[in-house]
């Protein structure tokens, strides 16, 4: 009997720290890693980036990666369609490869960018979003 106890006891304690440890996604489907499709901008040009460039977004944090080496790191808010990254050490003109557009008056300089997105679609294996100056950037999940 003692034994039964002391097998209960550990296997109640084992998956007790298992699951303590564990954090979960904050957004849902969001939290993935997804790589860009095409990038349709306003003037009705598309862009396919081969697979080269991908979002990767976990709980309050996202980031950009590209096949070169390229990491750019965003802090993120998520909420119902609308989504907000913040760019604090980045210059907004090095975000164009992932289809992250400022407005022409920007000065080259700056440094720090917040980009503004709406989610047009999000599911387990595809998310649409578009952004503030109308550029919609389509990716699967990776």
């Amino acid at each position: 009997m003692k034994n039964i106890i002391r097998a209960l006891t550990l296997i109640i304690l084992t998956l007790t720290t298992m699951s303590a440890c564990r954090e979960l996604p904050l957004n849902g489907d969001l939290d993935a890693q997804w790589q860009i499709t095409s990038i349709t901008y306003p003037d009705g040009k598309v862009v396919d980036p081969e697979g080269k460039y991908y979002y990767c977004f976990y709980r309050h944090t996202g980031q950009l990666t590209g096949l070169d080496g390229l990491k750019i790191t965003a802090n993120i808010v998520y909420e119902g369609s609308s989504l907000s990254m913040e760019f604090p050490r980045e210059n907004p003109w090095h975000l164009a490869p992932w289809g992250i557009t400022c407005p022409a008056d920007t000065p080259t300089d700056q440094i720090g960018y917040t980009a503004h997105f709406t989610v047009d679609h999000l599911s387990s294996k595809t998310l649409v979003l578009t952004t503030s100056v109308g550029v919609t950037i389509s990716c699967r999940r990776y």
